[in-house]
């Protein structure tokens, strides 16, 4: 139940009081009566943690609100709060929080067009069948309805709006994007929310740069694409380099996009947010650098999946640079970027998980395009026979890698160090 969501945000916070901000996105498809029923829940559950931007004129009592076109407030200025993103309509220097009602039935764009991809796959094939058992089209019976309901004023479920008493509560208002010069004109509390699909268009089209400075001033969270019906991820890579801040995964499904999440967010204490570098904020303006590594040994390596018997393991290692590069288009117009992943394969050590040598001579060299957001990976895995099985990751970021002879702690696929994995380490060299 929403309530109990809530009661339990609100226990950690309560035990964690210098917590940075934690952000509930809420995908808000009630009536009217069920919304203001969640406001008031809000405000009784969360009390003074819970963060409202905006007050109307009738309830500020004096309280220090927001400014529309006010910067947003610092994660260390919001530390120990609730921030609520959800619909709330643009508000003008004529409009108040008791407007609100009256603007919501107007502002009917959603975060983006792939959003709700099952609700629209499940609106096209209707749910419905005709008298013929046909299947009747959805949304061309919502547009009657949404047009109804505006001529005789009635109310309904699907055709609800936010309602002042949640608006008011609403710092990061979810808003379509049309085009940058529209949105870097949007005040800061608007965000975006970018499907993985269109993250490619967008850069394609040679917005990376725009998209950058839009993230200076503004949140963006991207998503996985709605027809990720297995709960895969997409690679959080391209949309760290724009400057994305939210980039939301699957976190039941441990791939190797969770593997790259958890490695860049092992950083500063684990506590879920890591400075944003330059790079990013100014562009791409990093030089390319050369990483070598040399990988040496193995220590207390286990079984896959920790497993206490079978057969002694045949390791070797596997590492990645999962990296982004700037290319010209052919007709040279604009710059656009990609993804880009480069990898290296150490030889086999049969039968020996407990202290494999591999001593490798030379160093193996990465050229790294873009330092500030690039990513290494040591992957230990099991040569079998048909398909070879993982054992152990590591990620980390580039800037996070020190020169010199390192040990590398291994992780299980759930980024854990419990049971059989606790003593897994890679002794390795590193020089750049």
């Amino acid at each position: 139940l929403f309530e109990d969501v809530i009661e339990c945000v609100n226990n950690y916070v309560t035990n964690h009081p210098d917590t940075y901000p934690i952000i509930l996105s809420l995908e808000n498809h009630c009536s009217r009566p069920y919304q203001q029923v969640m406001a008031e829940l809000l405000k009784d559950i969360l009390e003074d943690k819970l963060y409202v931007p905006f007050r109307s004129s009738s309830s500020s009592g004096g309280a220090e609100t927001l400014g529309e076109n006010e910067l947003l407030p610092s994660p260390e200025q919001l530390k120990g709060r609730v921030l609520i993103k959800g619909k709330r309509p643009p508000m003008t220097t004529t409009t108040t929080m008791d407007d609100i009602s009256a603007t919501a039935d107007e502002d009917d764009d959603d975060d983006d067009d792939d959003e709700d991809q099952y609700e629209q796959a499940f609106a096209t094939t209707g749910g419905k069948m005709d008298e013929q058992g046909n299947i009747a089209p959805v949304k061309q019976q919502s547009k009657k309805g949404s047009s109804s309901k505006k001529k005789g004023g009635g109310d309904s479920h699907h055709g609800s709006k936010t309602v002042k008493e949640l608006a008011e509560l609403t710092l990061f208002h979810g808003c379509k994007h049309k085009n940058w010069n529209t949105s870097l004109a949007m005040p800061p509390s608007h965000m975006h929310s970018i499907g993985e699909n269109k993250i490619t268009k967008l850069i394609n089209k040679g917005g990376a740069d725009e998209w950058r400075q839009y993230n200076q001033t503004h949140m963006t969270r991207t998503y996985p694409a709605g027809t990720r019906v297995d709960s895969s991820n997409y690679n959080p890579i391209l949309a760290w380099s724009m400057g994305s801040q939210l980039v939301a995964l699957n976190f039941q499904t441990p791939d190797a996009a969770l593997i790259l999440n958890d490695g860049r967010f092992r950083q500063n204490g684990k506590c879920g947010y890591v400075l944003k570098p330059q790079a990013p904020l100014l562009g791409p303006s990093d030089p390319p650098m050369a990483i070598k590594v040399r990988i040496l040994s193995g220590s207390c390596l286990p079984k896959p999946k920790g497993a206490k018997t079978g057969e002694t393991i045949d390791p070797y290692v596997q590492v990645t640079v999962h990296d982004v590069v700037r290319r010209s288009k052919g007709d040279g117009s604009s710059n656009a970027e990609s993804y880009k992943a480069a990898s290296h394969t150490t030889a086999t050590i049969n039968d020996n998980g407990f202290c494999p040598v591999w001593q490798e001579e030379e160093f193996h060299t990465f050229v790294v395009h873009s330092p500030h957001v690039a990513m290494i990976q040591f992957s230990l895995l099991e040569a079998d026979v048909g398909l070879d099985d993982k054992v152990s990751d590591s990620t980390i970021p580039i800037t996070c890698l020190r020169k010199g002879y390192r040990s590398i702690l291994m992780h299980n696929k759930n980024g854990t160090r419990s049971g059989a994995f606790g003593f897994a380490t890679l002794l390795v060299e590193i020089d750049y």
